[in-house]
């Protein structure tokens, strides 16, 4: 969203993974926030400030296929043989080694990196734009995490006193609407290993210090299956955090991506 080329850039991904709705959910309400925010708002100052561009689905024929067949799937629909589908988290060129290499699990890398047309979608956006992009957020459920790099093993980025400060505000915005309680950290050290991550490439190649993996409701009561009274609080909170998260980032606006990985 917005049309301006010098304005700093929040990017936000959602619907990677196919089976995860509650993302694709969350991040219709957002952008249905930002286009009738009023004038005098947080949302519309924040407007003065950014450009918000979304991908409300970024696995179309993953997601597809989950409202038709098989309601937890989760890669995309390549072809592939024994097994079809890419792991989209997986195909990046961070740690891409050590992906699976078996077509027939549900996180498999692929046979390359960047091997998947919505990967390189992304990356070819991310060298187009790099220097104006403050923020990436890949919006994933479940577990109630608001999660930073690194997830190709669990060292710490240099940065990580500042994400850690940045995820701080983010979870306690969450948090004042419904209670909701989120926890924060490295993927690794509070999930899980992943490879090939879509977060760590977008810190590791371009030095995008707030690079966020936010992982939705709930905490496995209903895990993938989230009711429909839960959708609406689910963006609601959400979105306060990535306000909040934003209101920081411009506390230090200008700043520029002059990290020498750029």
């Amino acid at each position: 969203m917005g049309k301006s080329q010098s304005k700093a850039v929040i990017y936000i991904n959602c619907g990677m993974h196919a089976r995860e709705w509650i993302s694709i959910s969350s991040c219709l309400w957002m952008i249905n926030e930002l286009v009738t925010s009023k004038t005098g708002s947080v949302t519309s100052l924040l407007l003065d400030t950014y450009d918000f561009w979304f991908v409300p689905v970024a696995n179309p024929d993953g997601y597809i296929y989950s409202w038709t067949t098989d309601r937890l799937w989760r890669k995309n629909r390549s072809p592939g043989n024994p097994c079809s589908g890419v792991d989209l988290n997986r195909n990046f060129d961070v740690g891409f080694n050590a992906t699976s290499r078996n077509p027939c699990s549900i996180s498999y890398g692929g046979v390359e990196p960047e091997s998947e047309e919505e990967t390189k979608a992304l990356t070819k956006l991310l060298y187009l734009n790099s220097y104006r992009i403050k923020a990436t957020l890949f919006i994933h459920s479940f577990s109630q995490l608001w999660l930073s790099p690194y997830s190709v093993n669990n060292t710490y980025p240099k940065e990580y006193p500042e994400m850690v400060l940045m995820a701080l505000r983010a979870v306690n915005a969450v948090k004042s609407f419904f209670g909701t309680d989120f926890n924060f950290g490295s993927i690794a050290n509070v999930l899980y290993s992943a490879p090939g991550s879509a977060v760590d490439y977008c810190y590791e190649t371009f030095g995008i210090v707030n690079s966020f993996v936010v992982q939705l409701r709930d905490r496995g009561t209903n895990g993938f299956m989230l009711p429909l009274d839960e959708i609406k609080p689910t963006a609601i909170e959400t979105w306060a955090g990535l306000i909040a998260m934003a209101l920081a980032i411009n506390e230090k606006i200008p700043q520029t991506n002059t990290d020498s990985r750029a």
